[in-house]
C-alpha cells in the first residue's frame, strides 16, 4: 500500500506526527490483549515447534490485476480482503464465531509518486504498520469494507509516524 502527501499536509505531518504516534504507542501498550479462537491461553500452552503447512498454486499476478481492475480494487484492498477472509475461517474453525477484528502489520510504503522517470529514487522508505483488521466471512459484499479502512488508513498520519518513530 503507498501513502501520498501533498506539500501542505508534509508539513502538518512533520509537526503532528510525532504526537500522534506517541498517544497510538501508548493506547497500544495499555489495551487489552487479544483473546479469540487461535489466541487463547489453552492453544498457546498447547503449542509445539511442529508446524503444518500447504503448497497451494501460484496466483497469476495478471489476472488479479485484470479482475482488481474489473472491479476497482488495488491488489493491496485484494489480498487484504483474502487474508481477511481466511482468518474468519480459521477462527470459526477453532469455535470462534465472536472475533469481529485482528492485530495484523500490514507493509506501507511512504516513497512518494515520482513526478519524473528521474525522480524515481530507490530506497526503502517502509513501514509495518500495526493495524485492526476487520474479519469478513463473504467476500464480495466485505471487499467494500476492507476497501473503506484502507481508505482511512492511506490519508492517516499514523503510517507516517510510525516511520519516524522507528
Amino acid at each position: 500500500m503507498s501513502v501520498r502527501f501533498s506539500d501542505c499536509a508534509m508539513i502538518v505531518i512533520y509537526i503532528l506526527a510525532p504526537i500522534l504516534t506517541f498517544i497510538a504507542a501508548v493506547k497500544m501498550l495499555i489495551r487489552p490483549r487479544q483473546t479469540n479462537g487461535i489466541k487463547s491461553v489453552q492453544i498457546e500452552a498447547a503449542q509445539t515447534a511442529v508446524k503444518h503447512m500447504a503448497f497451494c498454486r501460484d496466483i497469476s499476478i495478471k489476472a488479479l490485476k485484470e479482475r482488481c481492475k474489473e472491479d476497482r480494487l488495488t491488489i493491496n484492498e485484494a489480498v487484504w480482503s483474502f487474508v481477511s477472509v481466511a482468518m474468519k475461517r480459521c477462527l470459526e474453525f477453532h469455535n470462534d464465531t465472536t472475533t469481529e477484528w485482528i492485530t495484523a502489520g500490514l507493509p506501507i510504503s511512504l516513497r512518494a509518486a515520482p513526478k519524473h522517470e528521474t525522480d524515481f529514487k530507490v530506497a526503502n522508505e517502509l513501514v509495518v504498520f500495526p493495524t485492526d483488521m476487520r474479519l469478513i466471512s463473504d467476500l464480495k459484499s466485505g471487499v467494500k469494507q476492507i476497501q473503506k479502512d484502507l481508505a482511512h488508513l492511506k490519508t492517516s498520519l499514523m503510517p507516517f509516524g510510525f516511520y519516524y518513530l522507528c
